[in-house]
């Protein structure tokens, strides 16, 4: 358990990383699109590349695709606008804004997956621990969230003349 733990941290890592590496490619090529597309494109070489190594496939058979809802390909249209989000947001709204706020929408999606057992999901009814673990999260991202706005109060604060 603890490895897969340590893998979904690692991720964090990386995620948290791919927003100024992509801010940084959208001010060189000035578009977030733009940015997203060469951020996709290699991620799907990339992707590719490993599947094709791993099970000497490149794509799903026809008999896969047709045998499984469509809604299951919408993951892929998901992606792209997550990573054009972030990169259109990181320079407006700076690192931290840019990492919570997706998160807490991850967060506040994935309990109404687990509370309605959306897209076959295990459904997990909300327990009164698990508000209390909201109210705490509430809390702490209220927090981050409002720490730049603190930060450039103090800011003027210290460089006014009186």
């Amino acid at each position: 358990m603890f490895v897969y733990l340590g893998i979904a941290l690692f991720a964090g890592f990386l995620l948290a990383n791919q927003n100024p590496i992509n801010a940084d490619l959208r001010k060189n090529v000035h578009s977030p699109f733009w940015a997203s597309t060469i951020s996709q494109i290699i991620g799907v070489v990339f992707l590719g590349t490993v599947s094709l190594l791993l099970t000497g496939d490149l794509f799903p058979s026809a008999e896969f695709v047709q045998s499984h809802p469509a809604w299951i390909w919408i993951g892929g249209l998901l992606g792209p606008v997550y990573v054009t989000s972030n990169v259109f947001l990181f320079p407006r709204l700076g690192a931290v804004q840019t990492v919570i706020l997706p998160i807490l929408g991850q967060i506040l999606t994935g309990v109404v997956i687990d509370s309605f057992g959306w897209f076959y999901a295990v459904q997990i009814p909300m327990s009164l621990f698990a508000y209390w673990v909201l109210l705490l999260l509430y809390l702490g991202f209220s927090l981050l969230l409002s720490y730049p706005a603190y930060v450039k109060k103090q800011h003027k604060l210290k460089s006014s003349p009186i």
